[in-house]
């Protein structure tokens, strides 16, 4: 190797700041992230961000007879929040509303086999997001049941009117 080469690498060598070790669950969901990308006609949508550290997570649902059939996600961030964001995915989907509510960040933790602890917040982040996705679905589906009610009653009061 020559001179010029050994100087350009030699900074690395002489870096004694802290380091972050990921696992390979952690690395595996980074390099090959899961679930990734948006859904059209999803039934909630919600919008998640760490003003200390900039990342900052879009999640999305799809619901079906109150299963989540579907969970994608955007992330802007380090990889921690990708490969945190892709777990959470995993873990949510196909489970019911009731179940899905009760994830918690310690269990995408649990599933990753552990995280560096500067990086946990991360995974805070996507359960942050999905929880309030799902809150996003049920005011949405509050609103059509509602708006149902309101449909059926108008037509039993038509049909009475009418003699019907």
């Amino acid at each position: 190797m020559d001179e010029k080469k050994e100087d350009e690498f030699s900074r690395f060598e002489t870096y004694h700041g802290p380091k972050l070790v990921y696992n390979e669950i952690l690395l595996d969901h980074f390099t090959n992230p899961r679930n990734t990308g948006e859904i059209k006609d999803a039934s909630g949508v919600a919008m998640v961000g760490d003003p200390m550290c900039g990342d900052s997570v879009k999640l999305f649902i799809k619901v079906e007879n109150d299963i989540l059939k579907k969970v994608t996600y955007q992330v802007f961030g380090c990889g921690a929040a990708i490969a945190t964001s892709s777990i959470l995915s995993e873990l949510a989907t196909g489970k019911t509303i009731d179940e899905a509510l009760v994830i918690t960040d310690d269990d995408v933790i649990e599933a990753a086999k552990g995280i560096p602890e500067r990086k946990a917040h991360c995974s805070l982040l996507a359960v942050q997001a999905l929880h309030e996705a799902i809150g996003d679905y049920l005011i949405k589906k509050s609103q059509e049941d509602n708006e149902l009610f309101k449909f059926r009653t108008n037509s039993i009061d038509e049909s009475e009117r009418n003699g019907k």
